[in-house]
């Protein structure tokens, strides 16, 4: 009995490790902020707040906020993962976007401080 659930802790703890499937915001909680699971993630140091697509794909529900960080989904098979963030105020007024590509091969962490404005209509 106490073999089976020694199994079923581990079995459990390995999954919840190698899925790192959160999509939600984390707030830091006192001098660090530490998220086991996902190997790359976002943190929104641009003063506005950002929605954020994953291989063209939105994967956050509510807006991040400055200060959260996001962690990002594991890409199986695929060398690179392209992550697009689109900055707007608080009333919903665009402010810019930006892009930037994480490798398979590392830990990353994205930190958005720069967002590129839109050009003029001509």
């Amino acid at each position: 009995m106490k073999n089976k659930l020694v199994y079923t802790a581990l079995m459990l703890a390995l999954v919840s490790i190698l899925t790192g499937c959160c999509s939600c915001p984390q707030q830091p909680k006192g001098q660090a902020y530490q998220y086991f699971g996902s190997q790359w993630s976002i943190v929104n140091n641009s003063g506005y707040l950002l929605d954020v697509f994953q291989d063209g794909r939105k994967i956050n529900a509510g807006a991040v906020g400055v200060g959260q960080v996001l962690p990002l989904r594991m890409v199986l098979f695929q060398p690179d993962s392209v992550v697009t963030v689109v900055a707007h105020t608080e009333a919903g007024q665009y402010v810019g976007s930006s892009t930037h590509r994480f490798s398979s091969s590392e830990n990353d962490t994205w930190s958005v401080i720069q967002l590129y404005a839109p050009m003029p209509v001509r």
